[in-house]
């Protein structure tokens, strides 16, 4: 998958979780989320994807590295790292290696073991898809619908005076 599917998948299935701001979810901790859902790739960037198979970012170790370091951000930013948001951001990073697992596989206990777990399941024109698809997701929450609720309510607080 793409960078930007792995950044907004977990915020449109964790959008449920994600504290609002007024109506709509907060965008300090929906960057958050989606930061934790593309660090694997911000961490270890490729280009091909047999390049995953040497990523350490793209392992069960750093997975393993990931919980800790979370729940230490949580310990030292209590305000920021709320369990819904830790949560959120440690199911992002293992979200991205489930995926990558699916399109294409990981190699999970690199550099102990090569062996690739997984192969790809899904075309490479679903990934192209998806990432269109969660861009307008993204764009009808964050724009669209607020700019409709705002007109919404001009529209029934200032009813048309009729003059005699």
């Amino acid at each position: 998958m793409t960078p930007v599917s792995h950044a907004l998948l977990p915020v449109f299935f964790g959008r449920r979780w994600i504290p609002k701001t007024g109506k709509t979810p907060s965008p300090r901790f929906v960057s958050l989320v989606a930061l934790c859902g593309a660090l694997p790739d911000i961490l270890s960037p490729h280009l091909y994807l047999d390049s995953r198979y040497t990523a350490l970012s793209h392992t069960l170790w750093a997975f393993l590295l990931f919980v800790p370091f979370i729940g230490a951000l949580a310990w030292l930013f209590p305000r920021i790292f709320i369990l819904p948001i830790s949560l959120l951001c440690i199911a992002a990073y293992g979200g991205h290696i489930a995926c990558d697992a699916i399109t294409g596989g990981v190699s999970l206990f690199y550099p102990y073991s090569h062996t690739v777990q997984g192969k790809n399941y899904l075309p490479y024109w679903l990934w192209i898809t998806s990432d269109g698809l969660l861009v307008l997701y993204i764009y009808l929450v964050y724009r669209w619908l607020p700019l409709r609720r705002r007109f919404r309510e001009r529209r029934t607080a200032a009813p048309l005076a009729i003059e005699d």
